[in-house]
């Protein structure tokens, strides 16, 4: 990875990299906090002063005892190994010398890879009763949006109005995962035969078994820098039509 960005030396270095399983983190604390924050603090070292690095991190920073969305502003206080070791992240490059973007977002979702909208399709057609939990907020965020909230912060002049900065970008509304199960499998049925799903059922998360803590309320509030992004003004349905869309084509 040295000799490449040395010999590439990038203007511009966007870090997607993550240990993202929040489950798996609580007994893989090293290897979390080695992709999570060493690697980080090696991208900072390795990049030239020239180089400015954009770093993905995360809703989990936060503790979510905050009834309203968290601003770029709000304080920090992860309840996870996971959560902590992306905070360390940003702790890493705010201790650099780097110019740097720390973009914060929420609940990923796509077409691709693993993630819960294409765990909900997937289980649609395989379960006949699923439960959710219902009492955990955030604000799901097409990965598609995300990139294209990294290009206009790019080609709109974003580091030099946001030199060493934080930022938020996520969904425009807030939900549950229950919320956001019922949306998905509500359009799985409309665009899918087979479905053999019949009953979902919201739990709270204190009846659910999970490793990690998570946040009760994680949702992000989108910095107003990015206020002029269409996709901003499309609705969490539209968004999910489209990856189930695209599902569907492949």
């Amino acid at each position: 990875m040295s000799s490449v960005i040395s010999k590439i030396k990038p203007s511009i270095l966007i870090n997607c990299a993550a240990y993202t399983d929040v489950d798996g983190a609580e007994s893989n604390e090293l290897i979390s906090s080695k992709i999570n924050a060493d690697g980080v603090r090696l991208l900072a070292g390795i990049c030239s002063p020239n180089t400015k690095i954009i770093h993905i991190s995360s809703d989990y920073v936060f503790d979510g005892n905050q009834s309203t969305p968290y601003t770029s502003h709000s304080k920090p206080n992860p309840l996870s190994i996971y959560g902590k070791s992306k905070l360390e992240g940003e702790i890493a490059l705010k201790d650099s010398a780097c110019d740097y973007l720390i973009l914060r977002t929420s609940w990923v979702f796509s077409e691709f890879s693993k993630n819960f909208l294409k765990t909900i399709h997937r289980l649609s057609f395989q379960k006949n009763n699923l439960k959710v939990i219902s009492d955990q907020i955030g604000t799901p965020t097409y990965a598609k949006d995300l990139a294209d909230a990294i290009l206009y912060f790019i080609n709109n002049n974003g580091f030099q109005k946001f030199s060493r900065s934080t930022l938020h970008f996520s969904g425009a509304e807030s939900c549950s995962w229950y919320d956001f199960a019922r949306i998905i499998i509500k359009i799985t049925k409309n665009k899918y035969d087979g479905v053999i799903l019949e009953k979902l059922d919201s739990i709270a998360t204190s009846e659910f078994q999970q490793a990690a803590l998570r946040p009760k309320n994680s949702a992000l509030q989108t910095d107003s820098f990015f206020n002029s992004l269409n996709c901003l003004n499309l609705s969490l349905e539209y968004k999910i039509e489209e990856v189930l869309e695209n599902i569907q084509e492949n």
